[in-house]
């Protein structure tokens, strides 16, 4: 996952005396600030989208006028959620998973 100039902005807004600490060390300590909290605190912002899927990426806010084209090919299908949500949009979820995916996995039974 590529990192931006801003998450590193971000994180170092949140936490400027560990930042300091860190920067202060001419060598790794085992207390210094690594990418993994620059990571997390965007994933926490939800600023991420996920990589290479082998399947197909959707948000609730795409179903909410038509169902969305699924490839046959799809093997994954992902479904964001988002402030879309209403009773029309589930409807058109299940009809789109049970026709995708008629039998019940191996995890279901």
């Amino acid at each position: 996952m590529p990192y931006k100039k801003n998450d590193f902005k971000d994180a170092c807004s949140l936490f400027p005396m560990e930042f300091e600490r860190t920067w202060d060390h001419r060598f790794r300590e085992l207390d210094d600030i690594n990418d993994w909290l620059v990571r997390y605190i965007r994933n926490l912002k939800g600023n991420f989208t996920p990589g290479y899927l082998k399947g197909q990426f959707f948000s609730l806010s795409d179903f909410e006028k038509t169902m969305p084209k699924i490839s046959q090919h799809s093997k994954v299908i992902v479904i964001n959620d988002d402030s879309h949500y209403n009773i029309v949009i589930l409807k058109r979820i299940q009809k789109l998973l049970s026709t995708k995916f008629p039998e019940k996995s191996k995890y279901e039974k």
